[in-house]
């Protein structure tokens, strides 16, 4: 018996390899939880070095792995997706018990002065 047994998770971020995403999908699934794995799947922005392209393979992998879980795409910045990942989870598991927003971006990674207003942007909304 685990602490989660019969709960529904949806888990934010969680569509990367060795992401904190992935490892508390992981451990919500440990516990029993079924879980709904989620992110982007393909950045929207237009300069994405190193981002998502090909997320939605590594978020199917990641879900073979864990019993009963599913995959569904979400950009956390459109609130309409956002209440879509929520309906998926209701209409695929029966409902909807825990909601871990773990979604954020890493791929900015330079030097403070060099981010543009459009890279915090992204990642404030995020």
């Amino acid at each position: 018996m685990g602490r989660f047994d019969g709960k529904v998770a949806v888990v934010t971020g969680s569509g990367r390899r060795k992401g904190l995403g992935e490892a508390i999908a992981k451990t919500l699934a440990t516990e029993g939880a079924r879980v709904v794995i989620s992110d982007i799947g393909a950045s929207r922005d237009a300069a994405t070095p190193g981002g998502m392209i090909g997320a939605t393979g590594e978020m199917a992998a990641i879900a073979a792995e864990l019993p009963g879980a599913s995959t569904c795409v979400c950009d956390v910045r459109d609130p309409d997706q956002v209440r879509a990942l929520a309906a998926h989870a209701v209409k695929t598991h029966g409902g909807l018990d825990i909601w871990v927003n773990n979604a954020g971006i890493g791929y900015i990674m330079k030097p403070l002065m060099d981010v543009t207003p459009d890279d915090w942007r992204a990642v404030i909304d995020v």
